[in-house]
């Protein structure tokens, strides 16, 4: 008996000192801390996962389009529908654009309703200018600047807004310019301080081109000045450079650029400023000056003769 119970005593204590060697399990890792024990249990927490569906957003139809721009799309009520909030504010404070707006959406809201759509579906997909918006701002407003301000163009529209234009004539020539604007508009990767021939051409054919403001443009602040106080050299710079202005802002580009030296100096500035070209003026004037010319010569010989038959009379 006293055998057994020494035995089942020596048991019991081997057990115990192999629980207290044993690690810890989760259920007893709280009373081991709270207990003040060393040892220390690490925990991996997988956190579930959620998945978050997107909703995708309704589809838009003509039928509705055309039903708010018949009474409310002075107030740009269908491109607040179509997701275009910059031009539904636009129509809100011009009453779209003066009618004119509404006018050419009744003929285009097919396509603005197939691209509100597309874009709709996928929402990552490229936000680029579209032809139809640049010339739908430049009937009414582009005197102002608008369709430049839309193509990211904010010198031209600076200069637009404050000339009216240039004085209709940028205005009339982005009729042929516009998808030459819009195609820079949407170029990627945009170059800076990259010139546009087009902008440049503008300003020549303008009447601030007679002031030198294409020679501004293009950082040539020497010919700017020149034609400023010249008057685009009486006239006659300010014609030939409605022929070379594209060639000028590739030069420019390509200084700026490719590495092309800006100290070479080219044969047609020098034609240009040699003041002997002034003399192209008399050569191209109407005969008149011949003929005046010629009248004058036979008044001083017949003024000559007289004198010289009252010397010989004398």
């Amino acid at each position: 008996l006293i055998e057994s119970l020494v035995l089942k005593n020596r048991m019991s204590k081997e057990t115990e000192v192999q629980r207290q060697q044993a690690p810890p399990t989760a259920a007893t890792a709280p009373q081991n801390a709270a207990a003040g024990c060393g040892n220390q249990m690490f925990y991996q927490y997988t956190a579930p996962t959620v998945v978050l569906q997107r909703q995708p957003l309704a589809t838009k139809t003509v039928i509705e389009a055309y039903i708010l721009s018949i009474p409310l799309g002075f107030l740009g009520a269908h491109h607040f529908y179509l997701r275009r909030p910059g031009f539904g504010v636009l129509y809100f404070f011009t009453f779209g654009l003066l009618g004119a707006g509404v006018l050419f959406d009744w003929f285009r809201m097919p396509w603005l309703v197939k691209n509100a759509n597309k874009r709709a579906k996928d929402p990552e997909i490229e936000f680029k200018k579209r032809l139809d918006d640049a010339y739908g701002l430049w009937f009414p407003f582009g005197l102002l600047g608008f369709h430049h301000f839309y193509l990211r163009n904010y010198g031209l529209g600076f200069a637009y807004l404050f000339t009216f234009g240039l004085f209709g004539i940028g205005w009339l020539l982005d009729i042929c310019f516009m998808p030459y604007h819009v195609r820079k508009a949407n170029q990627e990767p945009k170059i800076p301080d990259e010139k546009s021939a087009c902008a440049a051409e503008v300003l020549a054919l303008s009447p601030f081109g007679i002031l030198g403001f294409h020679h501004f443009y293009l950082n040539r602040p020497l010919y700017g000045a020149s034609y400023f106080f010249t008057f685009g050299l009486l006239g006659v710079g300010y014609i030939v450079d409605w022929f070379r202005t594209p060639n000028l802002v590739k030069r420019h580009n390509e200084e700026k650029f490719s590495g092309r030296d800006p100290n070479l100096k080219y044969s047609d500035d020098a034609y240009e400023l040699n003041p002997s070209n002034l003399t192209v003026l008399y050569h191209i004037l109407p005969p008149t000056i011949t003929v005046i010319r010629a009248m004058c010569f036979n008044l001083d010989n017949r003024v000559t003769e007289r004198i010289h038959s009252n010397n010989m009379g004398s």
